[in-house]
Parts: structure tokens; C-alpha cells; sequence
């Protein structure tokens, strides 16, 4: 296709190659004055109807997904000649272009690993798997983020929500092989079902590549390769050097680097890890070990990019790196000591951890959407507003499961980690419950349960006729099960629902939650648009607009922070009374930037929602900004940190106090405090890696 011509309303720029299924151009949108990708189905392909399947299969399950290691795709269109896929426009290195080069260090490679596999947890966690990860399908962008591409092999993990033969491994024709030979899991080669553990081998298989040099099971044909994968045990990692002798610059590769990699690799997928999940948490835990035992004589990458190269080290004198390690290690015992137990006010009678609902119902739209998750913060919606009922902030349960190296989704499905989360949570009783459908009929079975005891405080069904009504039908359900668990009459228990305190729109509802957990790990860029479109839908979803508000301030737009803070004030019967009372509260700011009624109005938020991160997080910045009182504003940043230690604006915040009090060690050990976490998130280490560059270069 020349240069000049059109897809669509697509402008080509130039020809970047081909894979999988298409070609790939490089094109510009002229409505939006950007660059994207467009890949196009190859000439003559598109008659064969098993390969334009695979090729909407994989624009289909790549749009469901929203995570910054995953390609993100703009549009699916059609003209005469064929359809086409329009993504992001990535530049960058693939893993493979970069392996050809050499073995890459241990850091690197873990780097890379590890954001491949959250990005393959998340995929899993909306079923899908990509069943072909392999060095080519990963771009390393310029800032040093991983990009999963090409999920023209994917599959939803519920075989009910997809078409399928006898065989689950293909998407092609029964028993068919799919992926690539050498990245294949033994499950795929025998065609065999394959789940979510089939990613993990394939990931393992990269991961050592990436380190050795060299694929574990390279033979010289095909089927030698295949045989390789299904029979031999590949040579631990720890015995394997590159052709300079060594790896990363040490000696060996760490003893549990090497047992994490044969784990991923063993045969029998029963005996792998679990989940992509769980493989992240333990290379995460050899990533923090690796990097604090390297904390006291050298300092951190102060490069501006982590894609400048492999990450380079400098020895810091003795007595600095000793006093610094020191200070590390004075603020770990006294600033993180755990969070005393929560403190509840006066009149709950119950306080509800609400875990995610384990979806079941078949439905591939729903699954698409998270269903599971939207209805859990739906249920968090319609609870709040019920009298003696406290629900424990959704942030705080989410976090105790990462403290746990697992993800909170785990528990819709693990009734044992969901009272574990549950309990130390802080929470009396726990809401689970699971979505089926029978014909056309969805149902919901949801338990309340007593903590510790795990007794049964209330079972309830509900259903719903069509998956427009779910959300409104089955909210009113919960809703009134607990009212009725607390004493109230069933006139007085009928009633809550989610279209009065949120929307009862399923999508507007994934966009929503979409946009929340992006705005949880820092990334306001991403978070705006989903947000919006939640919006968009639900206009009066005040909800939305309150959490819209939030992310243009922290990117920086205050005049569109103002004007979505100003909707939300104006939705105030839209919202629950907790809601309700972070708009009046956040509105104070916005009026008259009085610090001390701000901060005032703060302490009662604190002193009626205790277990509130936003609370004491936003209290502090009232006194860092509007009172000038760093002091005050780090003990309150210090007791949102202990909620969820994780959100680097937190650290951000106690960094900036530090360095304005003229405390720069300290601001250097709480960067290093927070880089020390084992769960923590790719994007927060790389702000925290910038920042903590930053400091210590300005000397």
C-alpha cells in the first residue's frame, strides 16, 4: 500500500512489516493529529474464513484489555479490501531484536519479565490467554515499558463463552497446534487444553532466553524442538553463562531466580505457578532482594530513560551509602510499623469487606467487562449508604491481597484467601457471591458471612431478565439481604440501588472501573478517556466525575479538575453518603482554600471512614499546601502510606515535605523505602526510580 493512500480515514505513512495475520503501516489520523499503527489483513487471506476469524479474534480480545503493557487498540474497521485493526503506534525494540545482541542482564531481563506477566495476569484475568508469547510479540518501548502484542492466537479461558471443537488448544481446526515452535507449552503441543499456565511456561521460556542467551530447547528442526519441550529438562539457569563467562556481572544467576525459571518450565502445568499473578509476586520478591542487597554501596540509575540501556551503577562512598542504609532502615521500623487495627465508629454493627463476584454465567460480553469486579463495586455503592453498615474501603482489601503476592481477584474463586483478606482487612463480615445464568436468566447467589467464625449470617438469590436490568436488579438484592440481616422491615429493606448512587449502565460501569484502577497506580493519562466515556454514558454518574476530577488534578489540569469537581457538587442526590461527603469536603478547596476548615473537615472524613487511604492522603496535603505545615502533612501522608504503601503519590508527597524541611537522607530513604516493596507496580518503581536519580543528583 503506497504512501499517501487511505484506510478508512486513515492517511498511510510507510510499510512496517508483517506478522501474524496482516501487514502493518504506520499511519496518521488526521481528526486527531496522531500517529497509530493499522494492521490489514493480507491480500488474499480474507476468503479464508478461519483466518479473518482469528484475525477479528484478535482485535476483539486485545480491545477488551486496558493496561499499559498491553497494546492498546484504538478501532476495528472494514473497507472493500478487508478489514483492519487500528492500535497505538509503538517504537521501540522487540525482546528479539534485543537478545540477537546478546543475553541481557539479570536486572533487565526481570524488568521485562515482570511487566510481561502483569500485563498476561490482567489478559487472564478478563479470560483471555495469548497462547503465543514469544520475544518477537514483545516491544520494549523507549521509556522502557513492555508492550504484549499480537493476540491473533488468544482465546477466552471460559469455554462456554467461545465457539470451540473438541479441542480447547486451537482456534484453527481440532487438535490444530498453535503458536510457535519453541515458545509451545507441552499442554499445546499434545493439544491439550491450555490455560492461563500455558502463558507462564511460554513467559519462562523468555525469561531464560533472555538471561542465557540462548532458548533452552533450540535443536535443529522442529520436531527435534518439540520433542525438547515434552522430554528435557533444560539446564538450570544458575549453570548456564553467557559466552563472556558471566551473567549481568556476577558470577552466577541467583539461586531462586534460577528455581523460579525451572518452576515455570516443569512439565505437568499442575506443578508450575498457579497464575501469572503468583509468577510476578515471587520474581517481584527476587527483584527487591537483588536490589537491597545492592543498596548499600551503590547508587540508582540516574539515567532520564530506562531504555537508555542496560542499568548502570555507581559505588557511592562508604560512609554515605552506610549513613543512607541507616536512615533506610530508621524509617522501615519507625515510619512502617504495621497499621494499628481499624477503629470503627461508634455505631457500626457490621463491617463489610465486599470481594469480587466469581463470574459463571457464560456470557463473553460480561466477562469482557469484568463483571465480576463491577458488581463488587456496585455492591460498595448501594452498602455505603446503609445505616450501621461500614464498608471497608475496597483500596484496603485490594492491597492486604498484593501484601499476600496475590491478586484480589483470586478470591472470587478461593473462599479460604477471601477470609483471609477479609479478616485482616479489618472487616466483621465478608460479602461473596457468584453470577450464573440459567436460559436467559441471570442469578446471583451471594452469602453474607460472620468473621472469624465464617458463619452464615445470610444467603440470598436474585435474578435479572436481561443484562441491561443486571446491575439495578441484583444491587437492590444485596441491599436489601443486609437491611433485613441488621433488623429493618421489608418495606424498609426494599429500595437501594446502584442507578441512584452511581449508574446502572454495565458499560458506563466498566469504563468507570477501568478508570479508577488505572488513577491507582498513577496513571491519570490513561485514567481521563475511560473515565469519560463512563461519563459519556452516564452523564450523572457523580461518582465519575468526582474520581475525573482527581485525575486531571493530579496531571496537572486544574482548570478541568475545577470544572469535573463543580459536576460532581452539582450530582450530590447521585451520589452515597460517602460520596457525598468527599465532594462537600474536596468543594472547600475549590471555594476558599481556607487550610484550616479544609483540614478540619478532613479530620472528621478521617474520623468516620478510618480506613480511607483518600482521607489521610488529602488531609495532608491540605496541611503541606494551604497550611504550609510539612511536619503535620508527612504524619498524615505517613498514616495513608501504611494503608496501601504502594501508591507512589504518597511517597511523592513525603519526598517533597523532606526536601522542603532540608531533610534530603530521609526524602533519599523514603524513595528507597518505597522501591524496597515487593508488589509494587512497574510504573511506581519507575517514577520513584526518576525521583530518587533526581534527588541525589542535585547533591
Amino acid at each position: 500500500m503506497p504512501r499517501g493512500s487511505s484506510i478508512g480515514p486513515y492517511e498511510i505513512v510507510v510499510r512496517l512489516g508483517a506478522g501474524g495475520m496482516g501487514e502493518v503501516y504506520r499511519a496518521r489520523d488526521p481528526r486527531l493529529g496522531r500517529e497509530v499503527a493499522i494492521k490489514v489483513l493480507l491480500e488474499g487471506a480474507a476468503p479464508d474464513r478461519d483466518r479473518l476469524r482469528r484475525f477479528i479474534s484478535e482485535a476483539k480480545a486485545a480491545s477488551a484489555l486496558n493496561h499499559p503493557n498491553i497494546l492498546t487498540v484504538h478501532e476495528i474497521g472494514e473497507t472493500e479490501s478487508g478489514p483492519y485493526i487500528v492500535t497505538e503506534l509503538v517504537e521501540g525494540q522487540t525482546v528479539r531484536e534485543m537478545v540477537v545482541a546478546g543475553a541481557l542482564p539479570v536486572s533487565r531481563a526481570l524488568d521485562i519479565a515482570i511487566q510481561t506477566a502483569e500485563g498476561i495476569a490482567k489478559a487472564h484475568e478478563a479470560g483471555i490467554i495469548h497462547r503465543d508469547i514469544k520475544p518477537e510479540n514483545l516491544m520494549v518501548t523507549r521509556d522502557g515499558y513492555v508492550k504484549i502484542l499480537d493476540f491473533g492466537l488468544a482465546k477466552l479461558l471460559r469455554p462456554e463463552s467461545v465457539e470451540m471443537g473438541a479441542s480447547a488448544a486451537s482456534t484453527t481446526k481440532t487438535g490444530m497446534i498453535v503458536g510457535t515452535a519453541g515458545y509451545l507449552s507441552p499442554e499445546q503441543l499434545r493439544g491439550s487444553p491450555a490455560d492461563a499456565r500455558s502463558d507462564v511456561f511460554s513467559l519462562g521460556i523468555v525469561l531464560y532466553e533472555m538471561i542465557a542467551g540462548e532458548n533452552p530447547f533450540h535443536r535443529g528442526n522442529a520436531a527435534d524442538i518439540f520433542s525438547a519441550i515434552l522430554r528435557d529438562e533444560p539446564t538450570p539457569l544458575r549453570e548456564r553463562t553467557t559466552s563472556a563467562g558471566a551473567i549481568a556481572g556476577v558470577t552466577d544467576v541467583p539461586p531462586d531466580l534460577s528455581d523460579a525459571v525451572r518452576r515455570a518450565l516443569a512439565k505437568k502445568a499442575e506443578d508450575r505457578f498457579p497464575s501469572a499473578r503468583s509468577f510476578t509476586a515471587e520474581l517481584k520478591r527476587i527483584r527487591a532482594r537483588l536490589d537491597s542487597s545492592a543498596s548499600a554501596d551503590t547508587v540508582v540509575h540516574s539515567g532520564t530513560s530506562p531504555a537508555a540501556g542496560p542499568r548502570r551503577w555507581w559505588p557511592a562512598a562508604a560512609a554515605a551509602g552506610a549513613a543512607l542504609l541507616a536512615a533506610a532502615l530508621l524509617l522501615w521500623r519507625r515510619e512502617s510499623a504495621p497499621s494499628p487495627p481499624m477503629r470503627l465508629p461508634a455505631n457500626v454493627a457490621l463491617a463489610v469487606a465486599v470481594l469480587p463476584v466469581a463470574d459463571e454465567s457464560g456470557d463473553p460480553e460480561l466477562s469482557r467487562a469484568g463483571i465480576g469486579k463491577i458488581l463488587a463495586d456496585a455492591f460498595v455503592q448501594v452498602l455505603s449508604d446503609i445505616p450501621r453498615v461500614y464498608v471497608v474501603s475496597p483500596i484496603r482489601v485490594d492491597q492486604v491481597a498484593q501484601k499476600l503476592g496475590r491478586s484480589v481477584m483470586e478470591a472470587a474463586k478461593d473462599s479460604a484467601f477471601a477470609h483471609r483478606i477479609s479478616e485482616k482487612a479489618g472487616a466483621t463480615a465478608m460479602l461473596t457471591g457468584s453470577l450464573g445464568r440459567v436460559g436467559k436468566t441471570y442469578v446471583l447467589n451471594a452469602s453474607l458471612y460472620e468473621l472469624p467464625s465464617d458463619r452464615i449470617l445470610q444467603s440470598f438469590r436474585a435474578e435479572s431478565q436481561n443484562s441491561d436490568q443486571l446491575l439495578p436488579d441484583l444491587t437492590a438484592g444485596v441491599a436489601s439481604m443486609v437491611r433485613q440481616k441488621l433488623g429493618a422491615s421489608s418495606a424498609e429493606a426494599a429500595g437501594s440501588s446502584v442507578e441512584k448512587v452511581a449508574t446502572g449502565s454495565v458499560e458506563a460501569y466498566a469504563h468507570f472501573v477501568r478508570g479508577k484502577d488505572l488513577s491507582s497506580e498513577g496513571l491519570w493519562k490513561e485514567a481521563i478517556p475511560e473515565l469519560q466515556k463512563a461519563i459519556q454514558i452516564s452523564p450523572q454518574m457523580a461518582v465519575a466525575w468526582s474520581e475525573l476530577g482527581c485525575a486531571y488534578s493530579f496531571f496537572g489540569d486544574d482548570a478541568n479538575a475545577q470544572a469535573a469537581q463543580k459536576k460532581a457538587e452539582s450530582l450530590l442526590d447521585h451520589a452515597n453518603n460517602k460520596e457525598r461527603k468527599w465532594i462537600e469536603w474536596s468543594s472547600i478547596w475549590i471555594r476558599s482554600a481556607s487550610g484550616d476548615l479544609y483540614c478540619a473537615e478532613g479530620d472528621k472524613f478521617i474520623r468516620e471512614f478510618p480506613d480511607d487511604r483518600e482521607g489521610y492522603f488529602y488531609t495532608g496535603l491540605g496541611h503541606e499546601y494551604l497550611r504550609g505545615d510539612c511536619e503535620k502533612a508527612i504524619a498524615y501522608y505517613e498514616k495513608a502510606y501504611n494503608l496501601t504503601p504502594n501508591y507512589y503519590p504518597i511517597t511523592k508527597a513525603i519526598v517533597d515535605c523532606r526536601l522542603k524541611l532540608k531533610q534530603k537522607d530521609r526524602a533519599i530513604a523514603a524513595l528507597k523505602r518505597y522501591r524496597a516493596l515487593p508488589w509494587l507496580s512497574e510504573h511506581g518503581r519507575r517514577q520513584a526510580d526518576w525521583r530518587l536519580a533526581d534527588v541525589q543528583k542535585k547533591g
